[in-house]
């Protein structure tokens, strides 16, 4: 007996209903985890479906298995168009004769007709799912939002990203387990390409980008969700309406959630944001924090915050230690051999490519590289920065930063493939202590810096006292070459590489939880070393207070939690230039009054009054240096809205309550080295 003979209507029944519903299941979870799959199933039921039909012809006259075969290909094939009534009306006569007789030797015809519409609706369902993915996914999208609209309003931390770039792919990865994700995808073209293959037809099933692929893996529980249009496109009616996302803004209306608009393109992000608000959601938008953008970050509310790749930059460059420029100058030493309080050596450095990473690169070498000398002053820097096409980019920017001293930083325009620049790295690569690359292509990168460490391997007696830092996106294509050339070059990690998407683009270094819990930690530091501190959320509170309009209060709040920031990590700085003995005795910070009261110091140590001192207009050079970059210049009056402070003058031309602003900074940070080291 087959195995059809053997089958009951009823078990045929049972049969077809299991088999619909764990097909449906499998498929549903295909589509939302790894799409491209979806192929697997389809191509397993074409196949079930040809070994019926093959068997259903074994009743009919022909038996030559050539026809046999396109006969049931054709069939089977027939199953996923729709056809239902043609396909069990042509093989219902077939089983049976006129006035409901069975033909000879036909076998439980009924349960023919169960498993054929069991898997006709397993067919039918492939297709519509085909279709609705391929041509009407934003569909899915709303249907999702409807039916999970609760969520919306539940404690867990929810993050949107509009738009599913690159940047928005490395940053979703890094977010917390616990958190939801929603990526919506914008369409960049038509809902339609202008050809779609056989194949591709099928492989468009997944129509999204390699990121999103990417992201499916990374995060199979991010919900996908697909907008009716891109986002240059919504001029009419309500953001998340024109969007065809109507029920998103629930979601964008609550503080708790986070809408990120990471464009490479900083106009379509500045639109977005103008048209997205207001909502109560935290929103982060990529832009340059210079011009416009900056502007509106600090006319926006303060659930808007710029995300600047230059600025993310100079965070990962202030948060290793190891590439510190107090690395690469040589400390002062006292008779014991501890560190003096300041540096016996120039600093020299060159920024190659003044683009967003080139930019935040000299913001931190300018502020961390500023170091004091033996008499008490500013110990000589000198950074010359190039790039083919300066002009451009340091007019507006020199124009933004008056006080930046041109003495210390230089703006040349060549490439770095020119003749000029050959000439300019023979002259300086005997003396250089820091190198920053960063061209915009990883093999440009990569390629100058081993010219540059080959260069200064022939010529230097010494490279303990240089470090090449290089920008790439993608270093581990190089990682194999790096090594090779650092290893013979030196000996050691000469070439060191940052900015790869992963560990910049990470929530730590966007968000408060990240970002600005160093900077809280510096103040609740500082606020634990002085009588009557107050925390960070009294400081916010009594800066809004003061007389003033809003937009200095928030200027002035910013210029703090930043200073906070490079504060805590400037720590490492101050202790590399600090005796260990004056760490390690908590009697040395205490010796530094709260108050100024005649004394800046009042122990009885002149050597460690000395160090402290130097350490104290370390701070201030560092303060001044920060100020600079940041377009500050000096003024009698501090107008934040202006961008004028007084201090902004030489440690020796400060009255000593002024000064003994600095000395909190070492009573600080003294109890704070423990910590780190």
């Amino acid at each position: 007996m087959t195995f059809f003979e053997r089958m009951s209507p009823g078990s045929a029944t049972v049969l077809a209903i299991v088999f619909v519903l764990l097909y449906a299941s499998l498929t549903f979870c295909l589509l939302r985890k790894k799409p491209k799959k979806l192929w697997i199933p389809a191509l397993a039921l074409l196949i079930l479906s040809v070994l019926f039909y093959w068997h259903v012809y074994d009743f009919a006259a022909a038996k030559s298995w050539f026809p046999k075969l396109v006969m049931s290909i054709l069939s089977a094939t027939d199953l996923f168009l729709f056809r239902l009534a043609s396909s069990v009306g042509h093989l219902s006569s077939f089983f049976y004769l006129r006035d409901g007789v069975v033909a000879e030797g036909v076998q439980n015809p009924q349960v023919h007709l169960i498993i054929l519409q069991g898997l006709y609706i397993s067919a039918i369902w492939t297709t519509s799912i085909l279709i609705v993915h391929f041509l009407a996914g934003r569909l899915v999208s709303r249907l999702w939002l409807t039916t999970n609209g609760r969520k919306a309003s539940d404690d867990v931390r929810t993050h949107i990203f509009l738009g599913t770039g690159r940047l928005s792919m490395a940053l979703a990865r890094s977010l917390p387990a616990e958190d939801r994700v929603i990526m919506v995808e914008t369409p960049e073209r038509g809902i339609l390409p202008d050809k779609v293959s056989f194949l591709g037809l099928f492989r468009g099933v997944k129509s999204s980008s390699s990121a999103v692929e990417r992201l499916r893996e990374d995060l199979p529980d991010a919900i996908l969700l697909k907008a009716r249009k891109s986002i240059a496109k919504c001029t009419d009616g309500p953001f998340f309406e024109e969007l065809g996302l109507k029920r998103l803004k629930a979601w964008a209306d609550s503080e708790k959630n986070c809408i990120y608009l990471l464009s490479d393109d900083t106009s379509e992000n500045l639109f977005a944001l103008r048209r997205i608000m207001p909502v109560k959601a935290q929103v982060y938008y990529h832009a340059k924090r210079e011009g416009v953008a900056l502007k509106m970050d600090i006319a926006s509310p303060k659930n808007v915050h710029i995300v600047d790749s230059s600025f993310l930059a100079t965070r990962i460059l202030k948060s290793d230690e190891s590439l510190y420029p107090i690395n690469y100058v040589d400390i002062a030493r006292d008779e014991d051999g501890e560190p003096a309080g300041y540096v016996c050596s120039p600093f020299e450095a060159m920024v190659c490519g003044f683009g967003e990473s080139g930019q935040g690169a000299l913001a931190f070498l300018y502020e961390f590289g500023a170091f004091v000398g033996k008499d008490g002053k500013a110990s000589p820097f000198l950074c010359e920065v190039v790039d083919a096409e300066m002009d451009r980019l340091a007019s507006g920017y020199k124009a933004a930063r008056p006080a930046l001293d041109p003495g210390r930083v230089s703006f040349l325009q060549c490439s770095t493939d020119s003749e000029a620049f050959r000439e300019l790295m023979q002259r300086r690569i005997e003396t250089l202590n820091y190198v920053f690359i960063s061209l915009g292509d990883d093999a440009r990168n990569i390629n100058l810096a081993v010219e540059m460490l080959e260069a200064a391997f022939k010529c230097r007696k010494s490279l303990d006292d240089l470090l090449i830092v290089v920008k790439m996106d993608k270093p581990d294509e190089y990682r194999d070459l790096i090594g090779f050339f650092n290893e013979n070059y030196g000996g050691r990690q000469i070439i060191r590489t940052i900015g790869d998407l992963e560990s910049t683009w990470t929530w730590d270094n966007i968000s408060e939880e990240g970002f600005l819990k160093y900077a809280r930690r510096f103040q609740a530091s500082y606020t634990a070393s002085v009588q009557d501190g107050i925390s960070w959320e009294k400081r916010e509170l009594e800066i809004n207070r003061k007389a003033g309009t809003e937009l200095a209060h928030r200027m002035e709040f910013r210029r703090k939690a930043g200073q906070d920031f490079a504060n805590f990590y400037h720590v490492r700085v101050k202790a590399a230039l600090c005796p260990s003995r004056l760490w390690k005795n908590p009697e040395t910070s205490y010796a530094i009054p709260v108050r100024y009261e005649g004394r800046h110091y009042t122990g009885d140590d002149s050597r460690a009054e000395k160090i402290l001192e130097y350490l104290a207009i370390l701070e201030h050079l560092r303060w001044n240096a920060s100020h600079e970059i940041e377009g500050y210049r000096y003024g009698q009056e501090k107008r934040e809205d202006i961008m004028t402070h007084p201090d902004m003058r030489p440690y020796e031309a400060l009255d000593n309550i002024t000064r003994h602003y600095d000395w909190i900074v070492v009573r600080m940070t003294l109890n704070i080295i423990p910590g780190i080291k």
